[in-house]
């Protein structure tokens, strides 16, 4: 009885945190400590191989800025909410 009320518990809890988290980009450094080691399956290491790697850069560039305005942010395109 317990684990299924535990189990209710955090189906109805979990969400809740996260519908309220404000999300930020934090930077490869703050993922880095936990994501670099052989034990983690060096994670850090086949994301920094990757494509993905880049993509923040493409939002600092004046294109990504103008089209951020076009879409009717007045902030630059790194700095949007969405």
């Amino acid at each position: 009885m317990f684990t299924k009320l535990f189990l209710a518990m955090l189906i109805i809890v979990i969400p809740i945190f996260f519908i309220n988290a404000q999300h930020s980009y934090i930077g490869v450094k703050s993922c880095a400590m936990c994501h670099k080691s052989e034990k983690q399956g060096a994670q850090l290491r086949i994301w920094e191989g990757s494509k993905h790697t880049k993509r923040f850069e493409i939002l600092l560039t004046e294109k990504a800025n103008d089209t951020a305005k076009e879409k009717g942010d007045e902030t630059k395109a790194s700095e949007t909410a969405d």
